[in-house]
């Protein structure tokens, strides 16, 4: 089945019994808001998904025209001014193109673009976002990625995770053959420049947790039974299909009723592509559990709003899902080449909840000021697109040695915020493969939403754009960041604790912490 999705504005949509939804309207009858309930239907027809915005003054006709062609809302997103998800069947979609359709709505949008992603050899790949596969040339290796040998969590931060403490340790990747954990044949080590961290072990001497904060990662789900993440402080959200919502524990710290789920309603809420598990292994793996990795910001609660399909539909509603269960940082390791004014919207929306939204460039030798069409990291707000947003971080990928990743990220000396480490860094997987090292600015984009957790878990009542200013001028001064970042630097939270705080040390006088 071919699943699109249309949105449209000025209603508020709540779940009834048995998968139904009531839209609530001004000044519509109890009666006529039970008319439209519209049950999940199980007809195996094609159907596409808008986004739409009615015009509420046309309501009656609009309600007639969904009825009379069997259309189904199937979500209002009430967080970004009541754009609702409606699905048509194939045969009627060209209905949306004629005069006296257009009458009824203010905006009508295909929701049917895919994220994609370009290769270093210029031609785009459909699928998620910003995570780069490393094949290897040796037929006697059956995995075409990295993985990480899975040492305990403590060995791990001191041996591989270099992006946590980085003291010149070189960076091998690693791979599964014949039941074995083994170098990877053919990948030489990397050194690691002394410094060219995140410097994270230092900033847990400050804070080493983002209890209370909630971090939404929006991509492909998270693995079901990984160890070092535990479903008992996450909540979970189905983009792909009608809004799904389960709670883990019923002793969840997260809002929200735990739901009994069928086994294969979980299969389609879990991951099954590894991505966004590598991305929430990043921010969140357990600490000091003494297994796998440890995430930069243990503790947060963790919001995973899974994209079945990675299309605008799915990324815009989660937005909304996401402003709705108050997250305070969603992280965004994928884009769009479509400038969409309902993306534009959810950002906005999130803009006024004070949610910082950070998002990855492309895993290709870009210069976003020459106007690259990638979205939503382009509406990151600079001096070159003063339309821009303030809550957007935009996030390039640097190497274990402090240079640009070679060939496999963009930049921008106006319009890309900063470096953050993307090559070959251990985190989390699925099935089989619990703990796999990967590289790209997916992994730079979800240690930077990590960060900012921390920063919001110590500052409370920071803005938004008050978070992203903290790590702009507490960037570590990078070479090759110089002329490509706005920042001139390469991220480092224990600079960012401290920025603006006064500091005492023995034998000295108190000062304020500057760049």
């Amino acid at each position: 089945m071919l699943n699109t999705w249309l949105i449209i504005a000025g209603f508020t949509l709540s779940a009834g019994t048995g998968g139904a939804f009531t839209i609530a309207l001004p000044s519509v009858t109890p009666a006529e808001l039970r008319s439209l309930d519209q049950p999940e239907t199980t007809s195996t027809n094609a159907v596409v998904r808008l986004i739409v915005k009615p015009i509420i003054s046309q309501w009656p006709e609009i309600k007639r025209f969904y009825t009379n062609h069997n259309i189904r809302v199937v979500k209002t997103l009430s967080s970004i001014g009541n754009f609702q998800i409606v699905e048509v069947p194939v045969v009627k979609s060209n209905l949306f193109e004629l005069p006296e359709t257009l009458k009824l709505f203010s905006s009508i949008e295909s929701g049917i673009t895919p994220s994609f992603d370009v290769r270093p050899d210029g031609t785009r790949a459909i699928g998620y976002g910003r995570a780069v596969s490393l094949p290897t040339s040796d037929p006697l290796f059956a995995f075409s990625e990295d993985h990480f040998v899975p040492y305990d969590s403590s060995t791990a931060v001191k041996t591989f995770q270099w992006s946590i403490t980085n003291s010149g340790q070189s960076i091998q990747a690693y791979q599964r053959f014949q039941d074995a954990w083994v170098p990877y044949l053919g990948r030489q080590p990397e050194p690691a420049g002394t410094n060219a961290s995140l410097h994270v072990a230092e900033a847990w001497q400050i804070r080493d947790n983002a209890k209370g904060i909630r971090l939404c990662i929006i991509d492909s789900g998270i693995a079901e039974n990984n160890p070092d993440l535990p479903l008992d402080s996450v909540l979970l959200h189905d983009a792909g299909g009608d809004p799904v919502c389960f709670s883990a524990s019923s002793t969840s710290r997260l809002s929200g009723s735990p739901m009994n789920i069928t086994s294969n309603v979980l299969a389609d809420i879990f991951d099954r592509s590894g991505h966004g598990t590598e991305m929430a292994g990043l921010a969140c793996a357990v600490r000091d559990n003494g297994i796998g990795i440890s995430g930069i910001a243990p503790g947060a609660d963790l919001l995973v709003a899974r994209m079945a399909s990675f299309s605008l539909d799915e990324a815009i509603a989660s937005i909304d899902w996401a402003i709705e269960n108050k997250a305070d940082v969603i992280n965004c390791s994928w884009g769009f080449d479509v400038d969409s004014p309902v993306l534009r919207s959810a950002i906005e929306a999130a803009e006024h909840a004070e949610i910082v939204l950070v998002c990855a460039v492309l895993n290709a030798p870009f210069d976003y000021d020459t106007g690259v069409e990638d979205y939503p990291a382009r509406y990151k707000r600079s001096p070159l697109y003063y339309g821009g947003f303030g809550n957007i971080a935009a996030v390039c990928s640097t190497m274990s040695d402090d240079r640009l990743f070679p060939g496999g990220t963009g930049w921008g000396k106006n319009t890309v915020d900063f470096g953050a480490p993307g090559r070959r860094l251990p985190t989390t997987g699925i099935g089989s493969l619990p703990f796999k090292s990967v590289s790209g600015t997916s992994v730079a984009t979800a240690q930077v939403s990590a960060c900012l957790a921390i920063l919001k878990a110590e500052y409370p009542a920071e803005s938004a754009a008050g978070l992203i200013d903290r790590l702009l001028q507490s960037a570590d001064p990078v070479p090759s960041l110089a002329e490509t970042t706005i920042s001139g630097g390469r991220v480092n939270l224990h600079k960012a604790l401290l920025f603006g705080r006064s500091v005492s040390k023995p034998g000295m006088l108190r000062f304020s912490f500057v760049h």
